[in-house]
């Protein structure tokens, strides 16, 4: 980010509760939205939910998708409880009773576009107390060394 490039910052709109659909997925902001610039960090991503078949999913263009590989579940059975990881959960007693989080404490890099979403492996729909983020943009184009 100290390249002479102009970068701002996208902030989550909403940390208001969302239902996310049994089986499902819920994109962010809204429904088929992709963010597109010439790059981008993901500097944070965070969600709470009722239950530890939820998550989240980032999908980068050209090849990069998380898929279902970061439900709050399958990371704790991963012993991915540390915050010093690439993400982390947190679960009852360290949260509230009913409340399991989720979040990347680490920059990832993005091109071109980035699309982030809620995701919920249950049979039954499941809420989403609170997410938040925060993406660094530029459409400045890198200068060639």
């Amino acid at each position: 980010m100290q390249d002479g490039r102009k970068w701002r910052f996208v902030i989550s709109p909403s940390i208001a509760a969302k239902i996310v659909p049994a089986g499902g997925e819920l994109r962010l902001p809204y429904q088929n939205h992709v963010y597109t610039h010439e790059e981008m960090i993901l500097m944070v991503f965070a969600a709470s939910f009722d239950s530890p078949t939820c998550g989240m999913r980032i999908k980068t263009e050209p090849n990069f998708d998380t898929g279902a590989g970061f439900i709050i579940s399958t990371l704790l059975a991963g012993g991915l409880n540390l915050p010093e990881t690439q993400v982390y959960v947190r679960i009852p007693p360290d949260t509230a009773p009913g409340t399991f989080t989720i979040r990347l404490p680490s920059y990832w890099i993005c091109l071109d576009a980035l699309e982030l979403s809620l995701i919920n492996s249950d049979t039954v729909d499941h809420n989403c107390f609170t997410v938040a983020y925060l993406i660094a943009v530029t459409d400045d184009k890198r200068k060639e060394k």
